[in-house]
């Protein structure tokens, strides 16, 4: 399990799109043992 913050939705969708973003993605999915892996967005518009 890992939590990861952005400050904007704008900034993780640029992290995602990364290469760093997309090796990431990958090697999560690598070891993933239940299948793909499951990613939660949630957002806070105090």
């Amino acid at each position: 399990m890992s939590e990861v913050s952005f400050p904007t939705i704008d900034a993780l969708k640029s992290c995602a799109a990364s290469k760093g973003g997309k090796e990431a993605l990958e090697h999560a999915a690598s070891f993933s043992s239940g299948g793909a892996p499951t990613i939660i967005v949630v957002t806070d518009e105090t």
